[in-house]
């Protein structure tokens, strides 16, 4: 069975035209499942109070929420997904009636035992604003990057940096393919010498007194979570491969010596600016730097098709 493609849909801010991105998303797609790491499709939001576009999927679509958000009438439960602490019991169901859904409650694990479900050829996640290394975790995924002032507005300094600080996570080198077959997949420190032998190394952190970087010599560093730039910029030896890369935590340029296992792609970047030219420019100007054009999501050609 063919592999189905995973699209993630994130943003810089709260109120930049995410969910209006998912709807472009998944009018573009035939065959598709839906579902959020957050809570997408309430009428008004949960923070803000404010009013909030519908999610609306055609018949046969398929979604996956809690429970309580499945009328009967509506949706046909297929299977139970996992149970989350938080909204409760997640199910897998088909639209019966054309429907605004909510979705909401989707972690990882859920996602990924997604793929192996018949039925669709796309899972498309609402991604929450504060979880961008959810997006990292699943090889050759796809981002939809969506881009704003927001509301309440975020300053010029702050669009900039998060845009330019995605882009250039996702041209982070991939690591050979020899050394990816000998150290991706583990939950644990590894550490790849330079005669080709994986030895464990004991640690919880790199930042603990409890290893020492300095004694491993010149080879290839497995980190299955957080990696702090400051350190790899202090073991140049070191080649430190990431199973994701968003979980590169740190500012100012990507040292040559980080590589990762997974590759990300881009399905698109997307601007949403009432009042901002100048910054709009700007976007654009960083995006063209990595072969990249913008759509306006405010732009009436751009909701043709999901309106």
């Amino acid at each position: 069975m063919q592999r189905k493609r995973l699209i993630y849909v994130i943003g810089n801010a709260k109120n930049v035209g995410k969910t209006t991105v998912l709807k472009h998303v998944v009018a573009r797609e035939c065959s598709a499942c839906v579902t959020s790491i957050g809570l997408d499709g309430e009428r008004f939001d949960s923070l803000t109070g404010g009013l909030k576009p519908s999610i609306t999927l055609d018949a046969n679509s398929r979604v996956v929420t809690a429970e309580r958000f499945l009328d009967a009438h509506r949706f046909e439960i297929i299977q139970h997904v996992e149970h989350n602490p938080i909204v409760g019991d997640i199910f897998l169901a088909r639209v019966l009636l054309k429907s605004d859904v909510i979705v909401a409650g989707a972690t990882f694990k859920a996602i990924n035992a997604l793929m192996n479900v018949k039925g669709f050829d796309v899972v498309i996640v609402d991604g929450a604003l504060d979880r961008l290394i959810h997006a990292g975790f699943a090889d050759d995924s796809q981002l939809a990057v969506v881009v704003g002032e927001g509301s309440p507005a975020v300053g010029e300094h702050e669009v900039v940096s998060w845009l330019t600080r995605v882009l250039s996570l996702l041209h982070i080198p991939l690591a050979p393919q020899d050394v990816k077959a000998k150290l991706q997949n583990s939950h644990s420190l590894k550490f790849l010498d330079s005669s080709g032998n994986v030895v464990e190394v004991k640690a919880k952190s790199l930042l603990g007194e409890d290893v020492d970087l300095g004694k491993l010599g010149s080879g290839w560093l497995y980190v299955p979570g957080i990696l702090f730039s400051s350190v790899a910029k202090r073991f140049c030896n070191i080649k430190f491969c990431l199973s994701n890369p968003f979980a590169l935590v740190g500012t100012g340029p990507i040292s040559a010596n980080i590589y990762t296992v997974r590759k990300i792609h881009i399905y698109g970047v997307y601007t949403s600016f009432f009042a901002r030219s100048d910054l709009e420019k700007k976007v654009h100007e960083i995006a063209r730097m990595y072969g990249l054009s913008c759509e306006n999501v405010l732009s009436a050609e751009f909701k043709e098709g999901f309106q």
